[in-house]
């Protein structure tokens, strides 16, 4: 005979956008009551978190609201992120990763990526270290280019298979926005 009812650890969630301020202390003591026990936490605020100090004061925020839960931080990937802000994030034992966002393509992105090719000697180090970057994986509108929402994530596959081929033991994840339901 089967149990009428079954007890699941607490789950875990990659992608987490839990904000500052009032925001953050309202939605960061859902996490535990919505069953999740740990959190992947975007760095896209405002400022964004392109430190090591930013984000080690925002996880202590975040413990502050609700310390029962495990909260990976991570960077915003920007042209203050060095090998060395990566090596300080390692070190640190709180950041887990570094998140790309093309500039302009979402909330807070504004000091988005440009060119990624800027950022190669950062991901060889996050390479060598272990740290995941997470890819928002989408171009920005670019008429020129014939770039808009409808085919900005598969006008991106290029730029993912070139870090892939330069990078191939990168960790890296990323986030497409999923299509409406026919109908």
């Amino acid at each position: 005979m089967f149990p009428d009812t079954f007890s699941l650890p607490a789950a875990a969630d990659f992608h987490v956008h839990l904000r500052d301020g009032p925001m953050s202390a309202a939605v960061t003591p859902t996490i535990r009551r919505g069953g999740v026990s740990t959190v992947y936490v975007m760095p896209n605020l405002t400022p964004p978190l392109t430190t090591v100090s930013a984000v080690q004061a925002y996880h202590a925020r975040l413990a502050a609201i609700d310390p029962s839960v495990r909260y990976l931080m991570t960077l915003y990937l920007h042209p203050d992120v060095t090998p060395q802000t990566i090596r300080e994030a390692k070190e640190s034992g709180v950041v887990w990763g570094v998140k790309s966002y093309p500039a302009g393509v979402t909330t807070n992105s504004d000091a988005g990526v440009l060119s990624y090719e800027d950022f190669y000697p950062v991901f060889e180090e996050m390479q060598r270290l272990g740290l995941v970057l997470n890819l928002h994986g989408e171009c920005p509108d670019d008429a020129e280019k014939g770039i808009d929402v409808m085919n900005a994530e598969r006008k991106f596959l290029p730029t993912l298979r070139e870090l892939h081929e330069r990078f191939p033991d990168l960790k890296a994840g990323f986030a497409l926005k999923m299509p409406s339901a026919p109908g």
